[in-house]
């Protein structure tokens, strides 16, 4: 079946009402448009009031022309504060004394036109000269100035002369801290605990006697020897160093603790061949 033919009036109505309302709006705006256009507007009121013509200016001199007002203020002859030329001396706020005002210095911002101070408040006490170059002062002064010129003239001979520098100023700061190399190798181990000791300081305590075999050790032989190893959790204090010859130092390498003698039960460190008391022979120091 095709399609009914009967109209919907619901619908048909619905949209006849919308243009009827825009048709009929357009309609009454044009017509209100024709009216009001037409009517005569209403005449201005006369004016008796006229604009002169425009005259330009007589010219003045620079010389003749009046002051800006900031300064005709302060000019001004109204002005309540004094010039400074009635007021021969001034009191010091600082040092309460009575002074000309030569003595001061100019301040626009003051009502008088002169410093709250003097010039010697003002200035203060004298500055210290720095006090002569003493003769070493002197000699080093003259060291730089030459090893600037030396520089530019020779870079390689002041390439020289700078490395022999620093070789002997790290021999005598050896010389000076002799702990200092021992203490920042333990660091480098990975020491938890670290003092600064002298090597001189613990061989004079053990009274250069070796704490591996028992025997006195020329001072060229003496060397540091950790008795607890640093690799084995061990410090670099006074109470974990003792004197050690350097063939008794290698041989022990990194053993720890000490083991008792089988013969007389005396201690006996390891890397040693023999018990320091009784002479029995401990073996290979190495285990092998």
């Amino acid at each position: 079946m095709g399609r009914s033919s009967v109209p919907d009036w619901k619908q048909v109505g619905k949209y006849t009402v919308v243009w009827v309302v825009v048709f009929g709006g357009m309609a009454l705006w044009c017509l209100l448009d024709i009216v009001y256009s037409h009517r005569p507007r209403r005449p201005r009121p006369p004016t008796t009031h006229t604009r002169p013509p425009y005259t330009k200016p007589p010219y003045i001199e620079p010389s003749k022309r009046a002051a800006p007002r900031s300064y005709t203020r302060r000019r001004s002859s109204t002005s309540t504060a004094p010039r400074p030329e009635t007021r021969k001396r001034k009191k010091c706020r600082k040092c309460k004394q009575l002074k000309p005002l030569a003595e001061y210095y100019r301040n626009s911002h003051t009502k008088d036109g002169y410093e709250y101070r003097c010039k010697d408040c003002r200035r203060g006490p004298p500055r210290k000269r720095r006090p002569e170059r003493t003769p070493e002062q002197k000699a080093r002064k003259a060291k730089r100035a030459r090893l600037q010129t030396l520089r530019l003239n020779d870079p390689q001979k002041y390439r020289e002369l700078k490395k022999q520098a620093a070789s002997a100023n790290a021999k005598r700061f050896k010389q000076l801290n002799p702990g200092y190399a021992p203490a920042q190798r333990a660091r480098r181990l990975g020491a938890a605990k670290v003092e600064d000791v002298a090597p001189q300081e613990v061989f004079e305590r053990d009274k250069w006697i070796c704490h591996i075999c028992g025997k006195e050790v020329p001072p060229g032989q003496a060397t540091l020897d950790h008795i607890k190893p640093l690799n084995l959790g061990g410090d670099h204090t006074r109470q974990n160093l003792a004197c050690a010859h350097k063939s008794c130092n290698s041989s022990k390498h990194n053993l720890y603790p000490a083991k008792p003698c089988q013969s007389c039960g005396e201690e006996v460190m390891p890397g040693t061949s023999r018990c320091r008391q009784c002479g029995f022979p401990v073996g290979n120091p190495k285990g092998k």
